[in-house]
């Protein structure tokens, strides 16, 4: 996933009615198309699944946001080390600091999820003629990499990675006072 080869990519200006125009021409000749805006801001540019799939019945349509498209956050940026805390990745146990894992667990589990999701929505197709909606976040991911944990209720974690960027304070977990 992280070699791109042979990928091509183009900027388009999603506030345009030229740049929509781009948009919906791209996705009439492509099998899957992923975005990662906030949920509704697809709907907003013309390009949110119910309006394509009409036109591209077999699409694959990937929505990736930081908290899914319900409830309280569902607005809200996302970010890795943000998803690392509140999904209870740093945790350490009650006696240890919280700790950021300094590769990005969030970003990467969740590009691995959506590549699963992907072949199983292609295979879906293949057998169907049937396009779906895919949609993912990285909140969720960070929920279903802690699935045991959070099942068995341990407490510590039954692993710990030592702290790996001990010195460099922009990735470090800090307490702050709570209201």
């Amino acid at each position: 996933m992280g070699i791109n080869r042979n990928k091509r990519d183009m900027i388009v200006d999603l506030k345009t009615a030229e740049g929509q125009a781009i948009i919906r021409d791209l996705v009439t000749w492509c099998d899957v198309l992923v975005q990662n805006m906030r949920p509704g801001a697809a709907d907003e540019y013309g390009f949110g699944y119910e309006t394509l799939r009409e036109d591209h019945p077999g699409l694959i349509y990937v929505t990736n946001t930081g908290y899914g498209p319900h409830g309280p956050l569902k607005d809200m940026p996302g970010f890795d080390m943000v998803m690392q805390g509140i999904g209870g990745v740093m945790h350490r146990g009650e006696e240890q600091p919280e700790i950021y894992r300094y590769f990005p667990p969030a970003d990467m589990a969740t590009g691995m999820l959506i590549a699963y999701a992907v072949s199983a929505a292609l295979y879906h197709r293949e057998r169907t003629g049937q396009g779906q909606l895919v949609d993912t976040s990285l909140f969720g991911t960070m929920l279903a990499l802690q699935s045991g944990i959070l099942f068995f209720g341990q407490d510590p974690p039954p692993f710990v990675i030592h702290e790996i960027v001990p010195y460099i304070p922009t990735y470090r977990a800090y307490h702050i006072p709570s209201d």
